[in-house]
């Protein structure tokens, strides 16, 4: 799960769907390492636990990470989140540095695959005006639908 500093909307709960916290606590999670990666997206900033990957890996959950194969930094990795027992949401995130390389694309669709391999529906959401994701979606087996979320709170 992530974290962010954007409002949850109507329909999201802390530690639910993100963890939502002030750009301060932000800050200081950043600076003391404790994301793999992070990134400001439409004056917002996202980052993901390293503590949470690691634990998932030490229990033996399933997690998609690109690694460099020569220093094994973080590159990209995406994240499912489970919904209801029928739908699963993927979720992509890539350093700036390995942006243009595929990854993301591959990442998604690998774990695409993995959710539809065990009976689930696998839907990747995105801003429309975020082009790059929108290529992703694409180019993973996700066309854009014109479908719009509403919240219900």
């Amino acid at each position: 799960m992530s974290h962010t500093t954007r409002p949850p909307r109507p329909t999201e709960r802390d530690g639910q769907h993100y963890y939502f916290v002030s750009p301060q606590t932000f800050a200081l999670k950043r600076q003391r390492g404790d994301f793999l990666e992070s990134a400001e997206v439409h004056g917002n900033y996202y980052g993901t636990d390293r503590k949470m990957i690691e634990e998932a890996l030490a229990s033996g959950q399933d997690v998609l990470l690109a690694l460099d194969a020569e220093s094994g930094e973080y590159l990209a990795g995406v994240g499912i989140k489970r919904h209801d027992q029928f739908g699963h949401e993927l979720s992509v995130g890539t350093t700036e540095a390995a942006r243009g390389r595929g990854l993301a694309r591959r990442l998604v669709a690998q774990a695409a695959r993995f959710v539809v391999d065990n009976g689930r529906v696998a839907t990747y959401l995105h801003d429309p005006t975020n082009t790059a994701s929108a290529k992703v979606a694409d180019a993973a087996g996700f066309p854009d639908r014109g479908w719009s979320i509403v919240g219900i709170g």
